[in-house]
Parts: structure tokens; sequence; C-alpha cells
């Protein structure tokens, strides 16, 4: 009798991963689901076979339904169960719902200038984009510097600390570091997310790991934390909110182009016209910053086993 409340509690164990490896599945891009799906919507079951414990193999079934409820949030309604493949008797099931992805960016993230700093800066080599209209945009920067006085300077009291402005409340520094370096084994063309600190800095230089980052259909998200001390940027092109800690001077960058934003939490000083910097709808009538959610979350108080 011991030795089959045992084998159950394995058996819970391994439902248990498949739990995991389900919410895991949601995460990828590759995967994401519809979340605004006004109906119920199904993915075909996935199979994880022979998860061992010990002597014993568990078969793992991997069911989802997406439920949407009116008014409130979409939800997806994860089911695994595990049985044991030599005694049939053993099973073990546990069910969770998840919900959608955290955005990275705040919704004012969305329509900024293409450069926010705290300094007044000129603007040369800045192109501010359009909106769905085809009527040009304003605004080339942004700041909380009252004393600027540039028609293309856009005031906003609370870019003292452009990290709090612009990026999810529930997401900090340290947290998108390791979302960074849990990223850091994908391809390059699969990251969404990339952290640049000093280790990465040769000589001043940065070189990323491609001459082209994002794509104007996914952008993404590259901070550069104060010890990597504002490198050198040559030769690169990046689709891409560049979000840079402490006063950047940016008279040796060469060959920069940025579509998206720049964002310096300190002064930016001496840009040339070596280096471009678009809004994106420059190149896409009203097109905003949207950088992929983060994760699948699980909702508290949801888990059953049965």
């Amino acid at each position: 009798m011991a030795h089959l409340s045992q084998e159950t509690h394995k058996a819970y164990y391994a439902a248990n991963t498949g739990i995991d490896y389900a919410i895991a599945w949601l995460s990828e891009p590759s995967h994401q689901p519809n979340w605004q799906y006004q109906d119920q919507q199904r993915w075909a079951d996935l199979q994880i076979s022979a998860l061992g414990s010990g002597a014993q193999n568990y078969q793992v079934n991997i069911q989802y339904q997406q439920q949407y409820f009116p008014k409130i949030s979409p939800y997806i309604f994860i089911k695994a169960s595990a049985y044991a493949d030599n005694q049939s008797h053993i099973k073990a099931q546990q069910s969770i719902w998840v919900t959608d992805k955290l955005p990275l960016l705040n919704e004012a993230a969305k329509n900024i200038p293409p450069i926010i700093n705290h300094a007044c800066i000129e603007t040369e080599s800045v192109y501010p984009g359009f909106n769905q209209q085809g009527e040009p945009l304003p605004y080339a920067y942004a700041s909380a510097n009252t004393e600027c006085v540039h028609q293309q300077h856009q005031f906003i009291s609370d870019l003292n600390d452009p990290w709090s402005y612009l990026v999810n409340a529930r997401l900090d520094r340290e947290t998108y570091k390791k979302l960074a370096q849990q990223e850091s084994v994908r391809p390059v063309s699969a990251r969404r997310f990339f952290y640049v600190d000093a280790a990465k800095i040769q000589q001043k230089i940065w070189q990323p790991e491609a001459q082209v980052l994002g794509t104007p259909e996914q952008q993404v998200f590259i901070y550069f934390p104060a010890q990597a001390a504002c490198p050198k940027l040559q030769n690169v092109t990046l689709y891409a909110l560049v979000f840079i800690e402490g006063d950047c001077d940016a008279s040796q960058w060469q060959q920069v182009e940025i579509v998206g934003a720049l964002v310096v939490n300190g002064k930016l000083n001496n840009l040339n016209k070596q280096t471009e910097i678009y809004s994106l709808s420059h190149h896409h009538l009203g097109a905003t910053l949207e950088i992929a959610g983060i994760g699948v979350h699980r909702i508290l108080g949801s888990w059953r086993d049965f």
C-alpha cells in the first residue's frame, strides 16, 4: 500500500511537470494565443512521453481550452494528466487557469517621441514620424526639463525616471535582467530582450550578435545598465527601444540607425549626423512601439488536483 501511495505521488509530480511544460509552450512567441478571441478555442493536445521517476515512467497528456468572459480578461484552462506506463490504474491530474502575457511597456510608451533624455538637444537627425492620416507628429524628443524651448520638445513631468514611465510597474530592472539572461540561449532572431553589461563591451565598443536587431514587425528592448557606460555604437540597425542608464556622449557613434526610440536616463550629448533615430511611424504610418509580452501568468488560487 505504501508503494502504491509513493507511485501515486510520483504521478502527481509528473502531472505538475506537465503544467509547467504547458505554460512554457504557451509562452513561446510562435504559439501565442489569440487572447481576444470571442469564443472557445482549443489547441491540439500535447503529449509528453516517458517522464521518468525512478523505475517508473509516465505518459503526460496536456489539454488546453480558452474561455472568454465578457468585460474580463480572457483565460486559458490547462489540464495535465499523468498515467503510469506499466500500471494503468495509477493516474494523476492537475489543472490551472492562466491569463494573458504581461506587457513589457506601459500604454504611455507606445506613442513616445524618438528620443527621451534629460537634456535639451538638437534634432537634425531625429525623425518623429506620422499619424495614420499621414500628418507629421510634432515632437522629436521628450523630457522633464523645463528649460527646453525647442518647438519639437515635449515636456512630460514623469520623465525624471523614464523606466517607471515606460515599463510595466511589475517589471523592475533586476527582473528584466533575468528575463534577458533566460533568452540569451535562444537564436538572436528569436530574442526580444537584450541586457548589455560591461562584459559585452570591448574597448568601449558594443559589438552586438548581429548588425540588425529586431524587425519592423517585432521590435526588441535593449538595456544598457550604468556599468556599460554608454558604449560606442557603430554599423548597427536597431528596431528597438534602446534604454541607456546615465549620461551618454554619442559623438563617436557611427552608422547607427535606431527605429523605435532611444531613451537615455541622463543627458544625451553630441548627437551627430552619423546617427539617425526614427519613430516607428516614420516608416509605417501610425505604427506604435509593440514589444512582445512576457510569459504567461498563473492565476493564483486556480490550481487543482483531482
